[in-house]
C-alpha cells in the first residue's frame, strides 16, 4: 500500500512558542506505478490485434453464369508505355484511334459519345432497360500507374462500367502497325 509519512523532528517546540515547521508529506507512488504496468500489460495481451483490410487480396468469384456483353455496348481503351491511348469499338480493331487524356477531345468525350450511341442503337435488355457501355481497359507493358488511375478517374466520373485486362496479341500487332502509320519518316 501507499504510505504518507510525515518527517517530525525531536523535541518539543510548542513550549518554547515557535511553530511547528511545515513539511509536505511525502508519497510512495511505486504501488501505483505497479499498478498502471499491471493494466497496459493486462490490455495488451488480452486485446484482439486487427487485420488491415485495405491491403487485402481478393480473389476474384468464378461466375458461373457470366454476364454476354453485345459489341455495340463495348469500347476498348489502349494505353502504351509512352503515355498515348487508343480507343476502338467493338471488336474491330480497324477502327483503332488515337485518343490522349484530353477532357475535350480524350477519352472522356469518346465515352460520352459512345455512351449516346449505345442507348439509341443497341436497343434493350430482357428487363427492358437501355443497355450501358462497357469500358475495357487495356495497358501495355511499360504503362505507368499514373495512367491507370486516369483512366479509371474519367471511368468513375462518366460512371461507366469497366474492366481492367489484359492486352490480346491482336491487338498489340494492331497497335503497332498504327504506330508506323502515325509516325513521320
Amino acid at each position: 500500500m501507499a504510505e504518507v509519512t510525515n518527517q517530525s523532528s525531536s523535541g518539543n517546540r510548542k513550549s518554547r512558542g515557535h511553530r511547528m515547521p511545515k513539511v509536505a508529506p511525502r508519497v510512495d507512488m511505486t504501488p501505483m506505478v505497479d499498478l498502471g504496468f499491471l493494466l497496459i500489460t493486462f490490455f495488451m495481451l488480452s486485446m484482439k490485434m486487427s487485420v488491415p483490410k485495405a491491403m487485402l487480396w481478393v480473389k476474384p468469384i468464378e461466375d458461373p453464369h457470366p454476364q454476354v456483353v453485345s459489341e455495340c455496348c463495348v469500347l476498348t481503351v489502349l494505353v502504351d508505355s509512352a503515355d498515348r491511348v487508343y480507343i476502338y469499338e467493338g471488336d474491330d480493331f480497324k477502327t483503332l484511334t488515337p485518343s490522349s487524356f484530353n477532357d475535350n477531345t480524350g477519352i472522356m468525350h469518346s465515352l460520352m459519345q459512345k455512351g449516346k450511341k449505345v442507348k439509341t442503337e443497341c436497343g434493350l435488355m430482357k428487363n427492358g432497360k437501355p443497355h450501358e457501355l462497357v469500358c475495357l481497359v487495356k495497358l501495355l507493358p511499360g504503362t505507368r500507374y499514373q495512367n491507370l488511375t486516369d483512366v479509371v478517374d474519367v471511368m468513375n466520373i462518366t460512371q461507366t462500367h469497366y474492366s481492367i485486362q489484359e492486352p490480346l496479341a491482336e491487338e498489340i500487332t494492331a497497335l503497332k502497325a498504327k504506330e508506323k502509320e502515325l509516325t513521320p519518316l
